[in-house]
């Protein structure tokens, strides 16, 4: 049974579910309009309501990036009814949903509506783009506003008034700024109005200008820009009002006298947008050109010599003129006429001008020419010996022309004939000498010096030695300080040689003198001896060596008190030694020694030829190793061997003495023996040993027959015969014999005593068993 309390609770929790969900059905939208809608419209939300009490409705919106954003609220009565709403201006494109709630202070609290149906919200287009702009005060031609969008709409303030789709012009009487206002329209949907500001520019005043300038005729005039002193982007004119203005700033002709007004504007291209600019008015600039003086009349060119005394330049002016000097570079020097520096040599120029009336005139040039000064002649000492021909001293100028010639350093007058002094005293005079150029000019002085000098005894000398045909060095003498040996091949007269070398094929005389101070001395006798050669030494020619063989020194005989001297394989050159050459055995071949000897003056004989022969040792015997069956008649080892020469045979591989004869073999017993043999070539000479083996291997047993007897009938077919065993031979003995030819069949055609056959077998080192019956 169910209790009553139970009952109880189960009716109040139907009732409160019947309650709740009766509730839910109370508030409902019916329909949202308009659909679809921009983004910042209103909407407007129709419902139904079921109860008649008041409360507060809330309208929310749900979408792209929205959840739940009340865009509307009001206080309504019960029953039906329809609330409007505001869709944000920032919501994107998509579809949207709205619900309500409805809060009563009624015991039935709050009710909330489902979501209603989806509905479209467009997003509003951005603002159009625009560009301020700006015009000169009283511009014409302007053009209508402009702005970058879809169906332009134009304002007057940027929120209400009446809109119109005519674009503006701005007017340009009155300067100021002025807004302008226009959105566009995209899908219908209106956006939010960009600004444009449209500034009406009052024109620049006019430059301000030196008005008046002045030149003189001739002269370069700079251009009129410096003229301005305040103005910027300039317009130039010939007239006070028409004409085309030029950008670039006049330069005014000086070629004519008189005046000349110009006239320039300055413009400011900041103030249109379209780049066009406003002007101001022209400002006068007048030019007068003034008459000019001709240049001053001048005396050109002047000529000096280098470092000559130099006067002040001269030039004449017009009467009331005014004289202004300009050097080398151009530079001012003022009214005082310069004196030209003379130091440097070259050529220069300075020009003059005359001041008349303010103006100056053209430039008169006046060529200063400095002609470089010669240089002192070049010379070198006079030097004579004592009561020699006097000579010119002309003779010491080595360089130069038109010679001017002095007793003094300085001062004096310069003599066009050079002095001959005499010889008669030995000692030193100086004189000087200069020279002049073709421009007259006279160097500095140069000094020559005139020598007398005594003549030098004669060179100190010493006799000298030689072996025949020996290298000489060159002949020697003691001469005094500075001076020159002279060699010469007689006592007088002859060709002279700075350095002489004696031949060494037989004595003879050679003659020097000196040189001192050009003077020549006497000849001194210089006496060369040449000594024999001693003869080459007797030399004992060894036998014959075999190639590795140690060979003895070799053996020459020399001369009593002589010394050998060894060179090894060197006919020529090569280093001497006293030690005897042992012949290298390394090499066959013919080979060559060479020995001489020395007496006791050092005078070496020619070389004796020592001939050395080295015999090849012979190739090493090729061999094959041996073997031979037990008990068997082995072959000779010879026979193993292949050699060209004489054979030696040995029982060890080194040591020992070698038997031409071979080994004797044995092969009554099993195993290997080892032997050794050399070839002796024709000269004697053996080779290396080579190791040759001899093996004595084991007979195999006799093969195995399945039968001993074999019985057939006449004519009747027969096998070949059988055994067990390898490389099968068949005999009809049983020792000895030929061996007969495999497959062997008996024969059935005669009947008879019977045939007996033997049977053996060869193994891989061919040695045969006993035969089998």
């Amino acid at each position: 049974m169910i209790s009553p309390i139970r009952r109880l609770l189960f009716i109040l929790i139907i009732s409160l579910l019947h309650f709740t969900g009766t509730q839910a059905q109370q508030l409902s939208i019916t329909s949202v309009t308009p659909n679809p809608v921009c983004a910042n419209s209103s909407i407007i939300v129709s419902y139904s309501y079921t109860a008649g009490d008041a409360g507060t409705l809330f309208l929310y919106l749900n979408g792209p990036g929205t959840a739940d954003v009340v865009i509307g609220a009001a206080s309504v009565g019960g029953g039906n009814g329809s609330l409007q709403g505001t869709i944000p201006a920032n919501r994107t494109t998509g579809t949207y949903t709205v619900r309500l709630i409805r809060i009563s202070g009624t015991p039935s609290g709050n009710v909330n509506s489902p979501n209603s149906n989806g509905f479209t919200v467009t997003a509003l287009p951005s603002a159009p783009t625009v560009s301020n702009v700006a015009y000169c005060l009283g511009a014409t031609g302007i053009p209508p506003l402009t702005a970058t969008g879809q169906n332009l709409t134009w304002y007057p303030a940027s929120t209400g008034g009446g809109g119109t789709t005519v674009a503006p012009t701005p007017p340009t009487s009155a300067t100021g700024t002025t807004n302008y206002y226009v959105s566009q329209t995209v899908n219908g949907c209106e956006g939010p109005r960009a600004t444009q500001q449209v500034t009406i520019n009052p024109p620049p005043a006019k430059p301000t200008v030196v008005s008046s300038l002045s030149y003189c005729q001739n002269s370069t005039a700079p251009s009129l820009a410096g003229a301005v002193t305040s103005g910027s982007n300039l317009k130039w004119y010939s007239s006070a009002l028409s004409g085309s203005g030029s950008t670039i700033a006049p330069t005014p002709s000086t070629s004519n006298v008189g005046s000349i007004t110009y006239y320039v504007s300055q413009t400011n291209f900041s103030n249109q947008s379209d780049g066009s600019a406003c002007e101001s008015d022209r400002a006068e600039i007048t030019v007068t050109v003034k008459a000019a003086p001709a240049a001053p009349s001048v005396t050109t060119p002047v000529t000096y010599c280098q470092d000559a005394v130099a006067s002040p330049l001269t030039a004449s002016a017009v009467s009331g003129g005014t004289l202004n000097w300009y050097g080398p570079s151009n530079n001012a020097l003022g009214s005082t006429a310069p004196t030209p520096p003379t130091t440097a040599p070259g050529t220069t120029y300075y020009s003059v001008s005359q001041t008349f009336s303010g103006c100056e005139g053209p430039k008169a040039t006046i060529q200063v020419t400095v002609n470089t000064r010669p240089a002192a002649p070049t010379t070198t000492p006079v030097s004579v010996c004592q009561n020699t021909t006097p000579v010119s001293l002309a003779t010491g100028v080595t360089s130069g022309t038109n010679l001017r010639w002095y007793i003094g350093s300085t001062g004096g007058s310069g003599s066009t004939v050079a002095p001959t002094p005499s010889t008669n005293a030995i000692g030193q005079t100086l004189y000087y000498v200069s020279q002049v150029d073709n421009n007259g000019c006279e160097s500095d002085r140069a000094v020559i010096t005139f020598i007398v000098n005594g003549y030098p005894a004669a060179p100190g000398v010493s006799s000298q030695a030689y072996c025949q045909n020996a290298t000489a060095t060159s002949l020697t003498a003691t001469a005094a300080t500075n001076a020159t040996l002279n060699f010469y091949l007689g006592s007088t007269g002859g060709t002279r040689y700075a350095s002489l070398t004696p031949s060494t094929t037989s004595s003879n005389n050679y003659y020097v003198s000196q040189t001192l101070n050009g003077c020549e001395s006497p000849r001194a006798i210089i006496t060369v001896s040449i000594r024999s050669l001693p003869p080459s030494p007797a030399v004992t020619i060894p036998a014959a060596y075999c190639q590795f063989a140690t060979a003895a020194p070799l053996s020459a005989t020399a001369n009593t008190n002589f010394s050998l001297n060894w060179y090894g394989t060197n006919a020529t050159g090569g280093t001497a030694s006293a030690q005897a050459s042992t012949p290298s055995t390394s090499n066959a071949g013919a080979f060559h020694y060479y020995v001489s000897q020395s007496d006791p003056f050092g005078c070496e004989s020619i070389r004796a030829d020592i001939p050395v022969t080295v015999n090849a040792k012979p190739a090493t015997p090729t061999v094959t190793n041996a073997s031979a069956c037990l008990n068997s008649v082995p072959n000779s080892l010879s026979l193993s061997v292949g050699a060209t020469g004489t054979l030696k045979w040995y029982t060890g591989s080194t040591g020992g003495t070698g038997s031409t004869v071979a080994p004797t073999l044995s092969t009554t017993a099993l195993g290997t023996s080892t032997y050794y043999v050399s070839q002796t070539s024709g000269d004697g000479c053996e080779s290396d040993r080579a190791a040759i083996t001899f093996t004595v291997n084991p007979n195999p047993i006799a093969p195995t027959v399945a039968t001993s007897f074999l019985f057939l009938c006449q004519n009747s077919v027969a096998t070949s015969l059988t055994a067990t065993g390898t490389n099968l031979k068949w005999y009809t003995m049983n020792s000895g014999g030929v061996a007969l030819t495999n497959p062997v069949t008996p024969s059935t055609d005669v009947a008879g005593p019977p045939v007996i056959y033997y049977v053996s077998q060869t193994d891989a080192n061919g040695c045969e068993s006993p035969q089998l019956r």
